[in-house]
């Protein structure tokens, strides 16, 4: 099996802070990580007990969304789908976890293909990491 999980819905956004205020006060979400790197924001919600993170990045055109799934090993992934006929779009690109590759359906649904590259707590550990600085740099 090429899809493992769903792990993201990566969606584009007009005005950040709008939004992640609309997911943290309106829909309730749990916030799980936020970063600010290479001049892009990316903020981590976690709504409802999906898997599955909806991220809000300020690099994306509003209303774009990408649905990034996992594979065991990108590579042969890759290999397969091309044999099948799939034609990726674009470059790769990063994601926290590691290198996505792009790809659209017959629909122009967009999606992401990703090997996992980090442990899953790593983002989440890392904010808090990040967050407990500011505390003391605050001080």
């Amino acid at each position: 099996m090429i899809f493992k999980e769903l792990k993201y819905l990566y969606k584009g956004t007009s005005d950040y802070q709008k939004d992640r205020e609309f997911y943290l006060k309106v829909l309730g979400a749990a916030l799980i990580w936020e970063f600010v790197r290479f001049g892009t924001k990316v903020v981590a919600f976690q709504l409802g007990t999906s898997n599955h993170l909806t991220l809000i990045a300020d690099h994306l055109a509003p209303n774009k969304q990408i649905l990034i799934y996992r594979a065991e090993n990108l590579i042969e992934a890759m290999e397969i789908l091309k044999s099948r006929g799939l034609k990726f779009t674009g470059s790769t690109f990063e994601i926290p976890d590691g290198t996505c590759v792009r790809f659209e359906d017959e629909s122009s649904t967009q999606y992401g293909l990703y090997e996992k590259a980090k442990p899953d707590l790593f983002l989440t550990e890392e904010y808090h990491r990040q967050q407990a600085e500011k505390t003391v740099t605050k001080i």
